[in-house]
């Protein structure tokens, strides 16, 4: 393996007792850099144990160790150590490192061992039925005050949004109470925080006494074991000699905190691997300066930083439009562009490696009107490549969001072509799991019309709105009072209904047994197969009883529960695959389509912002009016700046992905302005100013151009 590679990955390898900041280029051979520097590690007599090796996600952690021991195997090393690196827990993620901590030295400090993360069914759950006791208990002065500044939605939305924050939002605090005078918001965060206090430690309690920890919860308390606890710090620091950190990028400060007092004070065990340029998950708080300032510390305690360039993914003709439209990308960005070099030979060149494709009218028209008339062109294209005998599982189509994907993928189904999805949807936006919570809460209130009807009306029975006008004819008056519309069907219950019926009156109160009885005997079972098992999971629990967990089933109602959708369509090896750039990061793919090039930024305004060394900032009303403190304000202009940021380097990604060919799709030019930083104008502009500086044309000519546009690009 070593033979095979560059000059710097061969020193990221081999030099092992000085700290490395090594700055990798997409497709540089980033994994295989590690994998060889942690061989040569074991070659040099470390254990497996004494190599902490940290990625980002668990499936990266799971591909870098079996190639590790693909490595091992081929270099012949002997079998126990080849099992040592299989069963070591010293590869995975910050997050199985934070579990290792806690379990090992958390009963020093009180905190139970984590038996499991909090799961979004039981954790909205909860959060129903404690708010609900915290809101009944409230003074009324207090409640009252908050009350002139949030609805009851906000207030509740709020909460729980403090919960997820909680350590951070508290730790700011204390700099709201220095700034209350002069922040007309800083009272009011200050009142916020007293009041919530409870049942943020209630809610706290109710998980942590049965090790139900969040991922939040498991970093925190990681970096408190480690400060508090010299029995944790002083056996981890000596049993790691050697820290390998994978996709430094995406590190955020809390976690860097973790780390750095795991080097204790040996820096030279310290090797980092990343690029700033693919830091795409600001949500989880990922910080690209810190890659810097990590950088400038390895080179102050006699470290070197290593830069990996060559690129041996894309195609040389398409790296050339890469390195083009990054340098426009990164144009006046905190970082300056460096090119990548091709690694890669011309195996199968392209007349056209950048395709600019424009859809929709030459005229101003909506937004939903472009956004239809580009599936048609999208399928088009790839019907066009599927006659050229390229093969459906070579294409991706990459998106910034989930919410379109589905159109997209219906479009591909209905040509015949088979499509694969990885998205994360809302789980209450599926009609399949609204109607198995139809069914519960109708089978635990029976007297309820509405339940009833919601039950009668789902797809398990598919009643219709003449159905259920029939049976509320046949409903008796006592008293000017209607009976309730169940004992209509238990007098003369219709064949289909015979079971339900019959389940009602034997009194059965067994989720399980109900759930069994629904899918035996109704005519539709549910289609959403990931869905349904989402919803299930919580609901599979031996023993449990309906009255259990009827708090819970309208708190999921009201919940935005995501879950994963993974090939909603047809499954196969070879079908064309549908994700969003997140979920592509790490893999690469012969031909890239980018779609929905006219997706805006991230516009929602939380009712709190909070940030590490600055007061927070709050939204609120006041006098009719939505007012935000000075605080806030500041605190949203950069939050704006980087997601600005942001959605250059998740375009960067998206880009980058590709081997072979890079599709983009566009509004023509006189269709409407494109929103600021969405994909559209960032690469829209950069194909204007290449053809601009090479021929001179007017912008207006690109959309008619049937000349190369970019290097190798056509329109």
């Amino acid at each position: 393996m070593s033979n095979m590679l560059t000059e710097n990955q061969s020193l990221a390898t081999t030099l092992l007792n000085c700290p490395l900041s090594v700055r990798a280029s997409a497709g540089s051979g980033k994994t295989s850099t590690l994998v060889e520097r942690y061989i040569n590690l074991l070659r040099a007599g470390f254990t497996p144990k004494e190599i902490l090796t940290v990625t980002f996600t668990r499936e990266a952690a799971n591909q870098l160790r079996d190639r590790i021991i693909a490595g091992l195997l081929e270099a012949g090393f002997q079998t126990d150590l080849i099992a040592a690196v299989e069963d070591t827990r010293s590869i995975g993620t910050i997050h199985s490192l934070c579990y290792t901590i806690l379990n090992q030295f958390g009963e020093e400090l009180g905190l139970a061992p984590v038996k499991e993360i909090t799961d979004e069914f039981a954790f909205s759950g909860a959060f129903s039925s404690s708010y609900q006791q915290w809101v009944e208990t409230q003074s009324h002065p207090d409640l009252s005050a908050l009350l002139q500044h949030f609805s009851h939605r906000e207030l509740n939305d709020m909460a729980r949004a403090i919960y997820r924050n909680r350590y951070l939002f508290y730790e700011s605090l204390s700099l709201a109470q220095d700034s209350g005078g002069k922040d007309p918001g800083g009272a009011l965060l200050l009142l916020l925080g007293r009041t919530l206090k409870p049942l943020m430690a209630q809610l706290t309690s109710r998980f942590h006494a049965h090790g139900s920890y969040t991922f939040d919860d498991l970093e925190h308390l990681a970096l408190r074991v480690l400060s508090e606890s010299r029995l944790a710090r002083t056996r981890l620091t000596q049993q790691y000699r050697h820290i390998l950190l994978d996709e430094f990028q995406d590190t955020s400060s809390l976690q860097w905190q973790i780390l750095r007092i795991l080097l204790g004070e040996f820096p030279e065990k310290l090797f980092i691997v990343g690029d700033p340029k693919q830091s795409i998950y600001g949500f989880r708080q990922a910080e690209p300066a810190l890659f810097e300032e990590v950088t400038q510390l390895i080179c102050h305690k006699g470290g070197r930083e290593l830069a990996l360039i060559h690129n041996f993914r894309s195609e040389p003709g398409l790296l050339d439009t890469i390195n083009f439209l990054s340098e426009h990308l990164f144009e006046n960005q905190s970082f300056s562009w460096v090119p990548m070099l091709s690694g890669t030979a011309v195996t199968n060149k392209s007349i056209a490696p950048f395709r600019l494709h424009w859809y929709g009218p030459n005229t101003k028209t909506t937004r939903r009107e472009l956004q239809q008339s580009e599936i048609p062109a999208v399928v088009t294209e790839i019907e066009s490549l599927l006659k050229r005998g390229i093969a459906p599982g070579s294409i991706a189509i990459l998106s910034r969001n989930t919410d379109r994907i589905t159109e997209f993928a219906q479009a591909l189904k209905e040509k015949g072509i088979p499509v694969r999805c990885k998205q994360t949807e809302a789980l209450t936006h599926q009609l399949d799991v609204l109607d198995v919570i139809s069914f519960l809460q109708c089978v635990a209130a029976p007297l309820d019309d509405t339940k009833l009807i919601g039950f009668l009306r789902s797809s398990f029975i598919q009643f219709s709105y003449q159905q259920i006008l029939n049976l509320t004819l046949q409903r008796t008056v006592t008293n000017k009072t209607y009976e309730p519309l169940i004992h209509v069907l238990l007098r003369t219950p219709p064949q289909e209904l015979t079971w339900f019926v019959d389940l009602l009156n034997s009194g059965e109160s067994l989720v399980e047994r109900c759930l069994l009885a629904l899918f035996t005997h109704a005519n539709y079972f549910p289609q959403n197969q990931e869905a349904f098992n989402a919803i299930l999971k919580p609901l599979s629990q031996p023993h449990l009883q309906l009255f259990e967990i009827q708090a819970d089933l309208q708190a999921w109602r009201d919940s935005e529960l995501l879950f994963n959708r993974d090939s909603d369509f047809q499954e196969s090896p070879t079908s064309v695959q549908l994700m969003t750039v997140h979920a592509s990061k790490g893999l690469e793919f012969d031909f890239v389509f980018l779609v929905d090039g006219l997706r805006q930024l991230p516009q929602d305004l939380p009712p709190v912002l909070v940030k590490p060394g600055l007061p927070p900032g709050i939204r609120f009303w006041q006098n009719n009016e939505k007012i935000m403190s000075p605080s806030y304000q500041g605190l949203l202009d950069e939050l704006r700046k980087k997601n600005e940021e942001e959605a250059r380097r998740i375009l960067y990604v998206a880009i980058t992905r590709a081997r072979k060919e890079l599709h983009f799709f566009a509004p023509h030019l006189d269709s409407g302005a494109y929103p600021a930083h969405s994909w559209a104008q960032l690469l829209v502009d950069a194909c204007l100013n290449w053809e601009n500086g090479r021929t001179q044309n007017k912008p207006r000519e690109l959309p008619g151009s049937t000349t190369p546009s970019v290097s190798g690009c056509t329109t």
